[in-house]
């Protein structure tokens, strides 16, 4: 992988499942809540089993821990004004169930992300971002997620505005509902993605955040304590 360094804690899963096993949604709903869906299918980058997982408190704090900016016909954009656009297209698509709020200091925030930017772009098979979950075994529960997505010098502006856009949708989907990925093509959540091509979440992608929340929307509420040791999943995704 180019450019990104891991400290590994817990599993280490290619881009997808593995670790911790299937689990069904929160509460009592079970995979097939909201179909189509593929929170029970295969991951095709691992052959391991999805699993869903949730957070149980919203607003979800989220904070950018660096940033990188890129001049295209003269005007400067920022790479984390994709950030309220993945969150946004979530909290969409779970009928205003993910909501958010950007935070100006890392002391409690619950998603940290983190844009680096590379020498060169990531070839295939290389890294377009990276997300850690740790969450509490039995339940599934989300406590905390990290993401590092990848910039590149020389990105074209379909690769900033378009690509970019993708990818941070994917990561964040991994950081609000899924170890694993979808089999299908068309989905945000598939397995692998083109840098230069944006995409909405789907009717699939849709049921699947659903299900994962079945029973917690709309009466979220703090987190069961536990003394259960938690759980941490890296998932390294990469470009087609």
């Amino acid at each position: 992988m180019t450019g990104v360094g891991l400290v590994l804690v817990g599993f280490v899963v290619g881009c997808g499942g593995g670790g911790g096993g299937t689990g069904s949604a929160a509460g009592t709903c079970g995979t097939n809540f909201a179909i189509p869906n593929y929170a029970a299918l295969t991951d095709p980058s691992t052959s391991a089993a999805n699993f869903l997982v949730h957070w149980n408190v919203f607003p979800l704090k989220v904070y950018v821990a660096s940033d990188v900016s890129k001049t295209f016909a003269s005007v400067s954009h920022n790479a984390s004004d994709t950030v309220d656009t993945a969150m946004q297209r979530w909290q969409n698509v779970s009928t205003g169930g993910t909501t958010y709020t950007r935070v100006n200091a890392q002391t409690g925030a619950d998603i940290v992300v983190t844009f680096h930017d590379l020498t060169t772009a990531p070839g295939p098979g290389q890294a377009l971002g990276v997300t850690t979950i740790t969450y509490t075994p039995s339940t599934k529960q989300v406590t905390k997620a990290t993401m590092t997505i990848n910039t590149w010098q020389g990105m074209t502006s379909d690769e900033f505005f378009l690509g970019l856009a993708k990818t941070v949708t994917h990561e964040f989907g991994h950081a609000l509902f899924i170890s694993g990925h979808s089999p299908f093509t068309s989905d945000v959540m598939y397995w692998q993605s083109d840098p230069s091509l944006d995409g909405l979440p789907t009717n699939r992608d849709q049921n699947t955040i659903l299900t994962a929340y079945c029973g917690v929307f709309p009466s979220s509420g703090p987190l069961v304590s536990s003394r259960e040791k938690p759980e941490t999943i890296t998932i390294v995704c990469p470009a087609k």
